[in-house]
């Protein structure tokens, strides 16, 4: 990788699934006189309340003399940069380049409007889900750990992993391996120093190697053995890095699980959230709309299967409008399974369910299955002017289902 220029002050995110090692990364770059991160610390809440003390300048300037005074408050476009460098000056007593949070999840959490002066780095790291899974059941509750626990941790994972899949290539994004940094530490210090321009005053000495013991000895130790499975699902305890080195580099997502007979419910509290990709609104009572044009959920075959599937879409509720309902596809991995226009009229809200024959379908662990909901025409009910849902609307679905047909 090759030295960048980058702007001169850069706010720089450490992130990653928790229990993947950014706490140990963010103590070594720490080191450096080039970097001042803070602990955990949400990047919206400093910039929001950055906002806040330059909210009073918003308010004067539309007050005739507010030039006499100007010079008597802060303003944003003069203070703003020396602000955010004297607070990060008084917590670490230096001057930063990169000025951040070391924060793992971060891109789960609101992120904020960054001001133009301020540059953005993100240095994300990834280690093995075997690995990240236990380490959160014995940080959390490890001897009372329970299904729902399990599957958590490992959907965090997920969700991190993709993440960094969705981000790969961003020259401002650097995807960090710890199972590869444990044991090349050169390597990994030339790429990150490279990234922060030129940075070097640094160790990753503190990364080692501490497991010498495969997962299935280490999970039956902990008396975790019948969670192992899950995570098998969607990783080779073996092989990961390899796997994973290549997937990355294909920029592959990752879906959750989804066992045999098990729906996605879409609709509050129910699994849905595991599963989507992108293209839905919050889930409601009812179900998720679909956002725009484009949806997808992803998921991970339990079971090796080739064969027919019968696919079931459930819907709550169409964006009508002059009875015209709404004109959608139903793709499986890219290939259309089902194009038409889907109308409910006086039955909108008590729903419909579509019912797709597929004739051939191939599932098998660790190889991910993407479900997408295309709507051609999208309604915006505000601006139809029936009313003050400024969202742009498709159909509400409740539930999906994927039925195997065959004995393959």
């Amino acid at each position: 990788m090759n030295q960048v220029t980058i702007p001169e002050i850069n706010w720089l995110v450490v992130g990653g699934a928790p229990r993947s090692g950014t706490t140990a990364l963010g103590a070594a770059l720490n080191e450096s006189a080039d970097v001042a991160l803070f602990h955990e610390y949400s990047s919206k809440v400093l910039f929001d309340a950055l906002t806040m003390l330059f909210s009073e300048e918003v308010r004067l300037r539309g007050q005739a003399d507010f030039d006499r005074y100007e010079r008597l408050m802060p303003i944003r476009s003069r203070d703003e940069k020396a602000v955010s460098q004297a607070v990060f000056r008084a917590v670490f007593g230096k001057d930063a380049r990169f000025i951040g949070t070391k924060f793992p999840g971060h891109h789960a959490w609101p992120q904020p409007s960054y001001p133009e002066w301020l540059g953005f780095r993100e240095i994300h790291i990834t280690r093995n889900p075997f690995d990240v899974v236990l380490s959160m059941l014995k940080k959390d509750h490890l001897h009372s750990a329970s299904q729902s626990d399990v599957e958590n941790a490992l959907y965090w994972w997920i969700h991190a992993w993709n993440h960094a899949v969705s981000r790969a290539g961003a020259a401002d994004f650097l995807n960090v391996f710890y199972d590869s940094l444990v044991t090349d530490h050169d390597g990994w210090h030339r790429k990150i120093g490279d990234f922060l321009g030129g940075l070097d005053d640094f160790s990753l000495s503190s990364f080692r190697s501490t497991n010498h013991v495969v997962a299935s000895e280490r999970y039956a130790q902990e008396g975790l053995s019948d969670y192992l499975p899950l995570i098998e699902c969607i990783a080779r305890h073996d092989g990961w890095l390899a796997d994973a080195t290549a997937d990355y580099a294909a920029k592959r997502k990752i879906g959750f699980p989804l066992r045999e007979g098990q729906d996605i419910d879409l609709c509050s509290g129910a699994n849905g959230w595991r599963y989507v990709d992108n293209g839905f609104y919050p889930a409601e009572r009812d179900g998720a709309w679909t956002r725009g044009s484009h949806t997808s959920v992803l998921f991970t075959p339990e079971r090796e299967y080739t064969g027919p599937v019968s696919l079931t879409v459930d819907i709550a509720w169409v964006a009508e409008h002059h009875g015209c309902g709404r004109d959608i596809s139903v793709s499986i991995d890219g290939s259309t399974v089902f194009r038409s226009v889907v109308t409910l009229g006086s039955r909108n809200g008590s729903g419909m369910t579509l019912g797709i024959f597929v004739p051939e379908v191939t599932f098998k662990p660790r190889s991910t299955v993407s479900l997408q909901l295309q709507v051609f025409d999208p309604l915006n009910p505000h601006r139809e002017g029936l009313g003050d849902d400024n969202r742009d609307l498709g159909i509400m679905v409740r539930k999906i289902s994927v039925s195997k047909l065959g004995t393959h």
